[in-house]
């Protein structure tokens, strides 16, 4: 059963990141931001992979 938890926890870390930067990507662009500047966002909150 742990393993299963373990499997749950490591797929829950990867697509909940991922998802908020598609969001973030989508949205509207806020007025005093480029477009460039909005569309890195996602990639500077990314938290660096667990080993």
């Amino acid at each position: 059963m742990s393993s299963d938890s373990s499997t749950g926890k490591k797929v829950f870390a990867v697509v909940v990141p991922i998802a908020l930067g598609i969001a973030i990507w989508l949205a509207p662009v806020p007025a005093n931001l480029s477009p460039q500047a909005w569309h890195m966002l996602p990639f500077l909150l990314l938290p660096s992979q667990p080993s």
